[in-house]
């Protein structure tokens, strides 16, 4: 696939995909096409191997221990598997899968549980597994990797703290040198996977700049190092707690080389991806929980999967899907290829944590009623993990806000290119009509930005009103084109459907358009398929056994 950039351009706001869609006459199509993935032989046996595993612990009933955590004995069959080594380099023990391999195959697994595949990020996405590969010298990989690709050392990613969260200049938590280590002390609150015995790499700051210092968290509790638990109700099964060091010595060959905030920012993009990695994940298993349920519920002597609302909701679900598997495809692959990502790391986060908030209400809780709200039930029992990656990884409005600045910026050191935005495009019918619409959004979207820009100048930037608005179309422009080119691409003709609802239903977002008849239809034919078990993408999503009372007391 190529590309008008050289490797050392693609860190640049300038060369992102999304930037250039703004600021060139025609849409680059090229650098919105996804390629299938394919990981190795050895790496798809320990996928398969991890599937099977998580699978029939979940069948058990012996995934999570008596404190309802992921238990230590799947962690150990997960690790005899080589799941926690797929992103590691192989001269490392790892799979090497590449990012675009790796978070199809966390998608699948989320589906099974999403507590499992979430023990990944901060792992191998987010910490200390993703960073060391990428940032560690080879001393550094030779001493820390092994222990984290085999599970005998999980890791964490350590960045908020109690008085901030993105506002990483009020980070306390520092490393002073003292020989031939460090001295760490701090507080990190809200930490995934933060139990003694594991490796956190550790946002800090040492002789006043950020750096990100690897932390072989003590075996045992001692008064340099502790954790306290939280009382977040998300993530559900896995260790969730405070960390706090009091002059806790860390070998001073444990801080990698480049700059605190660009790894941070890494390891975050990689996070975000995995978000939307989570939420397809999620969307199928909703479709597994509601398509029993609407072929068993009956109203008015029709099942419920009959009617046109049912069968919309579950064709709105069915795109969601698609879209999440093609935002999820592309994103990981520009940060395999090297680009920056900012932008399309954060559209495929707030999309995909949008899109399971938003199903998780409208379609899973209103095609289930009141039973939803039943304990053991999807909804109920997951409802906090369904809202939470909306503010996971950054808040979804204060990372949008983040990209606007990023793009307004790139825009004001840029050539000046005066337009005007021009009039709403007319609503395609096709895939390929929406590639241009969503071009063209874009395009207009970069003359807003200078309009604005050239009304408001530096106060622009606390017009955050204003800016959202702006930035959000540019996201839902964004997610229209590559789910247009992902659908342009496919074979099953119902994958194609699914991505053409989605682009539809965009573009009457973009353009304050009513939906037609004809996307009704489209939807709810769509929708029927899904109800009849006919959608692929759901194929291998759990059927779970529905729940039908006939009495609300039980017979005498």
């Amino acid at each position: 696939m190529p590309r008008h950039h050289s490797p050392g351009d693609l860190r640049r706001t300038e060369a992102s995909p999304v930037y250039r869609a703004m600021s060139e006459p025609e849409t680059p199509v090229e650098l919105f096409e996804t390629r299938p993935h394919d990981p190795s032989d050895r790496a798809r046996a320990v996928m398969r191997r991890s599937v099977g595993i998580t699978r029939r612990h979940a069948a058990a009933g012996t995934l999570y221990d008596d404190e309802g955590m992921v238990s230590p004995a799947v962690i150990g069959e997960l690790a005899a598997a080589g799941y926690w080594g797929l992103r590691a380099p192989s001269e490392y023990g790892g799979s090497g899968c590449s990012l675009g391999d790796w978070a199809p195959f966390i998608a699948e697994l989320a589906m099974v549980d999403t507590w499992v595949a979430g023990l990944s990020s901060p792992h191998a996405g987010l910490g200390p597994v993703n960073l060391l590969t990428t940032f560690g010298d080879d001393e550094q990989k030779g001493r820390l990797l092994p222990p984290l690709v085999s599970g005998q050392r999980l890791g964490a990613f350590a960045v908020t703290e109690p008085g901030t969260a993105s506002d990483w200049g009020a980070i306390r938590t520092t490393a002073v040198r003292d020989g031939d280590r460090f001295l760490l002390t701090g507080e990190k609150l809200f930490i995934t996977n933060a139990v003694p015995g594991r490796t956190a790499a550790v946002l800090c700051t040492i002789d006043g700049r950020l750096a990100m210092l690897i932390v072989e968290l003590p075996d045992v509790e001692n008064e340099r190092f502790r954790t306290v638990p939280d009382e977040t109700r998300a993530p559900r099964h896995v260790a969730n707690r405070a960390l706090i060091f009091d002059r806790l010595p860390v070998p001073a060959g444990n801080v990698l080389a480049a700059d605190g905030r660009k790894i941070a920012y890494h390891g975050l993009n990689h996070g975000r991806v995995l978000v939307c990695a989570f939420a397809a994940g999620q969307l199928r298993a909703f479709a597994g929980t509601l398509i029993p349920w609407v072929r068993t519920r009956t109203t008015f002597g029709a099942v419920i999967g009959s009617r046109e609302l049912v069968q919309r909701r579950l064709g709105r679900l069915a795109a969601r899907i698609v879209a999440c598997d093609a935002v999820l495809a592309w994103s990981a692959q520009l940060l395999d290829e090297g680009y920056r990502g900012e932008l399309e790391c954060v559209t495929a986060k707030v999309f995909g944590s949008e899109a399971m908030k938003d199903a998780a209400v409208d379609i899973l809780l209103k095609t289930q009623g009141s039973r939803a709200l039943l304990p053991g039930t999807r909804f109920a029992d997951s409802l906090y993990d369904l809202l939470a990656p909306t503010v996971f990884e950054g808040e979804n409005e204060i990372i949008t806000l983040g990209c606007f600045a990023s793009l307004a910026k790139a825009r004001l050191a840029g050539p000046s290119r005066p337009r005007h935005p021009g009039d709403a495009p007319a609503q395609p019918s096709d895939l390929d009509g929406f590639t241009g619409f969503g071009g063209a959004v874009l395009r207009d979207s970069s003359a807003e930005i200078d309009a604005a820009l050239a009304r408001y100048g530096p106060e622009l930037a606390v017009r955050q009103a204003d800016a959202i608005e702006l930035a959000q179309r540019i996201q839902l422009a964004t997610v229209l084109l590559v789910v247009a080119r992902y659908g342009a691409r496919q074979d099953d003709p119902l994958v194609r459907q699914a991505a053409l609802c989605m682009a539809t239903e965009l573009g009457q977002q973009l353009s304050g358009r009513r939906g037609t008849p004809a996307y009704h239809r489209l939807v709810t034919d769509l929708g029927a398929a899904v109800a009849e078990d006919r959608f692929a993408p759901v194929a291998t999503a759990a059927r779970e056994p529905v729940a039908m009372p006939q009495h609300v007391e039980a017979a005498p």
